[in-house]
């Protein structure tokens, strides 16, 4: 699959009953170059993982999401989330998860308080939060005005070769493709975990977070003889 493999997290990855933590050296070697923590939900909890495990993921590229339910106004949410964030170093933009079916309340109730959420984040954090959600719930609970094309889409599908983009969206940023990921190949202890791709190269990536692009080292002409040489073993006769 095209694109840089990530994964996101929570306290379902980690059992709170052992001392094992999750282990992000697996999680880079088994091919992830970033993690998105789940970090708060309504006004008030915060996930234990986070809390416990962001600092040891420092070898990935790094973010956090709200998931944003209806026990609470958004912005009251949205002011819960900040404040848990704002001195940890996040690499991607805040995110938040809009796919919370208990309670939900009207399209036109879900959509304004979801308006709230991101502005306040927005003005709170000076960057431009990251929308995840799903077509179908996009479809029920969205809107297709013009105006949400502003924040990039985490778009979750799963089983099929290309997700479905819901209106005024065109394309995705990234793509929660499975979540029945291997979650111990990963370096968690929960049998599965979600897996995601980011829409293009690991420069285009670093690049849309804020972080210094990769630059392959210049070679010299005796390197480039060298490689050109053990490249083509049918030339050494």
């Amino acid at each position: 699959m095209d694109g840089v493999l990530g994964t996101d997290i929570s306290h379902w990855e980690d059992n709170p009953t052992t001392p094992k933590k999750i282990d992000f050296v697996m999680m880079k070697n088994a091919g992830a170059e970033f993690v998105i923590f789940k970090a708060t939900q309504g006004r008030s909890w915060v996930d234990n993982v986070f809390l416990s495990s962001y600092a040891d993921a420092s070898n990935l590229i790094r973010g956090a999401y709200h998931f944003l339910d209806w026990t609470a106004d958004s912005d009251k949410q949205a002011e819960h989330f900040c404040n848990k964030i704002e001195n940890v170093k996040l690499d991607f933009p805040p995110v938040v998860d809009f796919e919370c079916r208990t309670n939900a309340p009207s399209q036109t109730t879900a959509t304004s308080e979801l308006w709230s959420f991101v502005k306040y984040v927005e003005n709170r954090t000076s960057r431009i939060p990251i929308i995840y959600t799903s077509p179908y719930y996009w479809f029920e609970y969205g809107s297709n005005a013009t105006v949400w094309k502003k924040y990039p889409l985490w778009i979750a599908n799963y089983k099929i070769t290309q997700p479905s983009i819901p209106a005024p969206w065109t394309d995705y940023l990234m793509w929660q493709y499975t979540d029945h990921g291997d979650g111990n190949a990963f370096g968690a202890e929960s049998k599965e975990i979600d897996l995601n791709v980011f829409k293009g190269t690991l420069n285009d990536l670093r690049k849309f977070v804020g972080l210094p692009v990769i630059v392959p080292p210049t070679l010299t002409d005796a390197e480039k003889l060298a490689r050109l040489w053990n490249a083509h073993p049918e030339l050494h006769n």
